[in-house]
């Protein structure tokens, strides 16, 4: 559950920590800075959906990504190199009219492993365990592709670029760099 670290007029600052759901073990932990946007303006997306996303088992290819209509793997980047690919729904944006924020770390993540899975192999375990996203544009028109480039490879980690594109307005949107655990 999130926990408001603070709250102003422009942002919101979150943290949460991440546990197992069988052994309540901590696995992770987040912070997110968050732009706080008008309430004047009708959210742009069904909760229902969201809702029921969220409560779909979590894995990289499975129900969550299904659910948003996400694709990703060795042929879903530019160029049809690594990469992930999202159509801009309605009800993945926010309030300005914009792909939601977290819609866009997730084409992220899947950006990375589909760059890791290409360098490692399909069968090897890949987990990304950091990611920093430095948001552009906002993506409107759609489809938003995201493309991952191998920067480096310490033992049993891996440092990964990404580009992310609105290829309706050919607008880059945001660039991340995301640390891929490998074999884990």
């Amino acid at each position: 559950r999130p926990r408001v670290v603070r709250a102003g007029r422009s942002n919101v600052v979150t943290e949460m920590e991440l546990r197992d759901a069988g052994t309540d073990a901590l696995v992770g932990y987040s912070t997110m800075t968050s732009a706080v946007l008008s309430t004047e303006v009708p959210q742009m997306y069904d909760p229902r959906i969201v809702t029921r996303a969220m409560r779909s088992a979590y894995t990289p290819s499975g129900d969550f990504y299904d659910e948003l209509g996400l694709r990703w793997g060795e042929t879903f980047g530019p160029d049809n190199g690594p990469g992930a690919r999202l159509e801009v729904r309605p009800w993945l944006g926010n309030t300005m009219g914009m792909l939601h924020g977290g819609c866009t770390i997730m084409l992220v993540e899947a950006a990375a492993l589909a760059a890791a899975a290409h360098e490692c192999g399909a069968t090897t375990p890949v987990a990304v365990v950091d990611a920093h996203v430095r948001y552009l544009n906002g993506a409107r028109v759609g489809p938003v592709v995201a493309g991952a480039t191998l920067v480096g490879r310490d033992g049993d980690a891996m440092s990964v670029r990404v580009l992310q594109r609105d290829c309706g307005s050919d607008r880059t949107t945001a660039i991340a760099t995301a640390r891929v655990s490998i074999g884990r």
